[in-house]
């Protein structure tokens, strides 16, 4: 990073040494070309899916979905759809494969994939985003989702000004939307806290299919990390399910996929839930985060990272073990 032209430093600024996917490919010191993460059935869900579309007008809508954010747990879309369902549905879009890569064209893919509509908000076009690396992959399907929940919402959606910030574009780490979610650490679970728009934790225990999830290979965190920026899908007691943008998949076929690894090869875990996503509208304040820019040079404790999260953890934790 000792460019001495400003235009190097964010033409390099877009895949965090998180996109290294696992630990035996992870040992080379040299960054990556391109830098940085039950109860009773309800009323409306008994009804047909053209009526679903128009629940959110209802006048005896439950009072619960009227709150914002009142407890942490998902949120229900106005289609019927659980934020779960969309992000499972936004990953589905993104496909398989399609490559794996830290370069600066990847970049520039993932950035030209998007494009804003007045009526619509942000569109991104799946088959352009390729090659690409782990946080333009859980980056992509966030945004995706958020499209998802939000069709419909007209005046009580995100407006043009959040979508034009929450679109990914060439920013050094730290600054602004996508500067933040790309950033080393903790970067995307730092963005979320900050818009309000979800919670993290470190319990295996609590991970529930849809959390996004961040892994550290080494007990390094910044700088010198190797990681993954994933979404949760599972786990046994030995092993952890994640989809992302990998170097391998089963098959064989570089980029988006599914895979499973042990969990003896992850030395910390954070995952963040995303409880709100209306929140997002608060993304044209975001502004820069000088924290998360020093990561590209420093590392950090993972106290200190847990804290930037919102979480406030025992001075004695060194580590997240599974």
């Amino acid at each position: 990073m000792n460019f001495p032209s400003v235009a190097c430093l964010l033409f390099l600024s877009a895949a965090s040494p998180h996109a290294t996917e696992t630990q035996p490919e992870a040992q080379a010191s040299a960054r990556p070309a391109i830098s940085g993460k039950t109860g009773t059935t309800s009323f409306t869900t008994a009804l047909p899916p053209f009526a679903l579309r128009c629940a959110w007008l209802w006048p005896f809508r439950k009072d619960s979905d009227k709150r914002q954010g009142a407890a942490p747990g998902p949120q229900p879309a106005i289609q019927g759809k659980t934020w779960e369902a969309c992000m499972a549905e936004a990953r589905e879009k993104l496909g398989q494969g399609g490559g794996y890569a830290c370069t600066g064209k990847a970049l520039d893919n993932f950035i030209r994939a998007f494009s804003r509509d007045e009526q619509e908000g942000l569109r991104l076009q799946p088959g352009k985003a390729r090659p690409s690396f782990c946080s333009s992959a859980v980056y992509g399907a966030l945004l995706l989702a958020l499209e998802l929940w939000n069709s419909g919402r007209g005046k009580n959606g995100l407006d043009g000004n959040a979508w034009q910030t929450l679109a990914p574009r060439k920013a050094p780490d730290g600054t602004g939307a996508w500067g933040c979610a790309n950033a080393n650490g903790p970067g995307l679970a730092v963005l979320i806290h900050k818009l309000g728009a979800g919670h993290s934790f470190t319990e295996w225990e609590k991970a529930r299919s849809g959390d996004i999830m961040k892994l550290w290979w080494t007990e390094a965190v910044g700088a010198k990390e190797r990681g993954h920026l994933t979404i949760y899908l599972s786990q046994t007691e030995n092993s952890l399910t994640f989809w992302s943008s990998n170097q391998s998949n089963p098959g064989g076929t570089p980029g988006y996929g599914t895979k499973t690894i042990p969990k003896s090869t992850v030395k910390h875990v954070l995952f963040t839930r995303i409880t709100r996503p209306e929140a997002f509208a608060n993304a044209p304040h975001i502004g820069t985060d000088p924290w998360l820019g020093s990561l590209l040079k420093k590392n950090a404790t993972m106290e200190e990272t847990l804290r930037r999260c919102g979480l406030t953890p025992s001075p004695s934790t060194k580590t997240i073990q599974p």
